[in-house]
């Protein structure tokens, strides 16, 4: 569960229980006698109407943290296939062997962060950076590696910050 969905659950039930609140503190609030049908209507079906929510919240919550541990696994894939992608670029010459590996180690990166991630309707989708990475050294022949390596650095720095920003730890930005 992405992170702004997951605020709406929060947001949500929490509204949902002020308001359960207010009604029934104004339903208390005068004589039991008078008591208004919605405070009665809270008062009989108390336990239903707390214990959907708080299902729904835990939902969110385990939604929410399974979401996150695989976000993480899929990251630490993507710095791995990343750095490794930089190293290559930092070699002295162009060795096919060596480049089909980065290409197979980022591929399975792309590919685990595709499984974690839902590109319909997200604002923020890395596999796109991941994919610019991929064709940096699979389609750039101008053999000037220093270039690759530099073009890669930029590119991984906005997909390093999706990955930060959904992992809670979004506020530092990376320069």
């Amino acid at each position: 569960m992405l992170r702004n969905t997951f605020i709406i659950y929060i947001v949500a039930i929490s509204s949902y229980y002020l308001i359960l609140i207010v009604i029934a503190a104004l339903g208390y609030s005068f004589k039991p006698e008078e008591w208004q049908t919605a405070t009665k209507f809270i008062k009989d079906f108390l336990a239903l109407l707390t214990a959907l929510p708080t299902a729904a919240l835990a939902f969110a919550v385990q939604q929410r943290l399974t979401f996150i541990k695989e976000l993480r696994d899929g990251y630490g894939k993507c710095v791995d296939a990343v750095e490794e992608a930089i190293f290559y670029c930092k070699s002295s010459q162009i060795d096919l062997k060596e480049k089909l590996r980065v290409l197979k180690g980022l591929s399975i990166a792309i590919e685990k962060v595709r499984g974690i991630y839902d590109d319909k309707g997200s604002t923020a989708y890395p596999v796109d950076d991941l994919k610019k990475i991929y064709d940096i050294i699979a389609y750039d022949n101008s053999g000037n590696l220093a270039e690759m390596g530099k073009k890669i650095e930029i590119t991984w720095k906005s997909a390093r910050q999706v990955f930060l920003t959904e992992i809670d730890r979004g506020g530092r930005k990376i320069n």
